[in-house]
């Protein structure tokens, strides 16, 4: 049928006609396109069916399904960002930690202690090794690395009386608020300013991820407290004995103070507090005689606080 043939039967319809013929090729249209977006080609390339395709799993053998029945590939590498794009690695959810192991304390089953000095070596530390020696009690001091550099002599005294020497960092930092590069240095350096340690303490306890990563790729494990005197906050003699006879038990790691201020008063009261354990049927040992076959603690949640300077 020619042009004009059609435009002339078209002038002769009513509006009514018109709009209804018009709503009927509409529908027409859209369902060809439709049809044509659903239904797969010759080649069975179609919209659908080639997104199918490209996100079908060949091996049923590579899917584990977890408790809310996900199914995920275990094999599948992860996919390039497409070109252009601005995802980096570190945009990426950051895989969990494996538990954090750390000491609090030894067997429980023995009725040992180990008593342990934070912050020197200071003026005071001649005077608590003296009280030491004087009572045959072996201790271990965990060294700021400055002032051991600082005071080699001190020690190598130390060392030579038999007492443990262990890393407290290079200047006493709170570790968790530090880049892994700078714990590392902290740890390192003081590493090299004892010569070589076994045990971290981290400053005011705190510790997190990047502490315990840095202190194992140094061979340190950490090692924290269980009984606090407190002689860095009350100062006087009948405090610390106080704190001690409340919180002790067998395996307690006791932390005193050899550094960080006067302590004095923790020289004067280290007599006492030995005379009391003894009294109580307690023997003594450094940090490393202490946790001898001992496992060490689980943490799964971190950071976590001390209440020591």
């Amino acid at each position: 049928m020619s042009l004009s043939r059609l435009t002339a039967l078209w002038k002769g319809t009513s509006r009514r006609q018109r709009l209804l013929a018009a709503g009927i090729i509409a529908g027409l249209v859209v369902a060809a396109g439709v049809t044509y977006l659903l239904w797969p080609t010759s080649a069975g390339s179609g919209t659908v069916a080639a997104v199918s395709a490209a996100n079908q799993i060949s091996d049923p053998s590579t899917l584990q399904g977890d408790s809310s029945d996900q199914v995920v590939p275990t094999d599948v590498p992860p996919s390039s960002p497409p070109a252009g794009s601005s995802s980096t690695a570190s945009s990426l959810p950051k895989a969990p930690h494996a538990p954090l192991t750390l000491f609090r304390h030894g067997s429980p089953s023995k009725r040992e202690v180990a008593l342990t000095f934070d912050d020197g070596p200071s003026p005071f530390t001649p005077q608590v090794m003296a009280v030491l020696l004087k009572a045959h009690v072996p201790a271990t001091f965990f060294c700021i690395g400055r002032q051991a550099a600082a005071d080699t002599g001190a020690v190598a005294s130390l060392r030579k009386n038999g007492f443990e020497v262990e890393n407290h960092t290079w200047d006493h930092p709170d570790l968790t608020r530090l880049e892994p590069a700078a714990i590392l240095s902290e740890l390192s350096r003081t590493d090299q300013a004892l010569g070589g340690a076994k045990y971290l303490r981290p400053p005011y306890g705190n510790y997190n991820a990047d502490v315990w990563d840095a202190a194992h790729s140094l061979g340190l494990q950490l090692v924290l407290w269980n009984v606090d005197t407190l002689d860095w906050k009350y100062r006087n003699v009948a405090s610390v004995l106080h704190y001690l006879e409340i919180e002790v038990h067998p395996g307690s790691i006791v932390l005193m103070h050899d550094g960080g201020g006067d302590r004095s008063q923790t020289v004067a009261a280290l007599p006492q507090v030995i005379a009391w354990l003894r009294s109580q049927g307690y023997t003594f040992a450094t940090v490393n005689q202490l946790l001898a076959g001992v496992a060490p603690s689980v943490r799964r949640a971190y950071p976590s606080g001390g209440s020591g300077e």
